[in-house]
């Protein structure tokens, strides 16, 4: 079991399925796969795309959650949802509140903490990813994000920082096989390798990837 916070949006946003039908597959297989519990955050209508008022409302359940749930020592925090280059919108958190993220975080972490943002574009060069890293870097923190859109888990773009590299790159051998491992694991929960993964050396990665057919 690896102790730590799982975190989703509770609603969809209006005429989509996008908590429903991804983030909150991705939490209830993420628990099956490691035992870490999860929260589905009221994100209310879950209908605005930047840093409005209403979002300020969102984080701060966010962070409540955060601050009451059992711990330390945290092994994962991992987050489903929506995700930018600069943010996390669905539990409207941006880079102007990575400070106040880093330190929840921070307050429950064991060093060597995987955080994980199954997020669109968190991951891309500079970005949230990154930035939260630095933030952490005191806790020895990796954190992986998305480098492309994608869904939910089933998005092969995956970055860890440090250093900024992609997980397996397009131009390494094995860029087919992970590709169509994590790209199949999306309507399949017997294919868990998005989920193994962070807590794997590269080595290990690499045999199990050269074992796929």
């Amino acid at each position: 079991m690896r102790l730590g916070l799982t975190l989703a949006p509770k609603h969809n946003r209006p005429g989509r399925s996008d908590a429903t039908g991804a983030f909150h597959l991705g939490t209830k297989r993420f628990r099956d796969v490691h035992g870490t519990p999860f929260e589905h955050f009221d994100n209310g209508t879950n209908d605005e795309e930047h840093n409005g008022p209403g979002q300020k409302k969102i984080r701060d359940r966010v962070f409540e959650i955060m601050r009451t749930h059992p711990g330390p020592p945290w092994d994962v925090f991992a987050y489903f949802g929506h995700g930018i280059s600069n943010g996390l919108p669905s539990a409207g958190i941006y880079s102007s509140n990575i400070k106040a993220l880093a330190e929840l975080i921070r307050a429950k972490a064991k060093p060597g903490i995987v955080v994980l943002l199954y997020a669109c574009l968190a991951g891309s060069p500079g970005g949230f990813a990154a930035k939260l890293q630095a933030a952490l870097a005191d806790k020895n923190a990796r954190v992986y994000g998305h480098a492309s859109a994608g869904r939910a888990f089933a998005n092969a773009d995956k970055t860890v920082h440090p250093p900024g590299h992609f997980v397996v790159a397009k131009s390494d051998a094995l860029w087919r096989k992970w590709k169509q491992t994590i790209n199949a694991s999306d309507g399949n929960p017997k294919i868990d390798l998005w989920a193994r993964f962070p807590f794997m050396s590269k080595e290990q990665l690499v045999a199990e990837l050269n074992g796929l057919k």
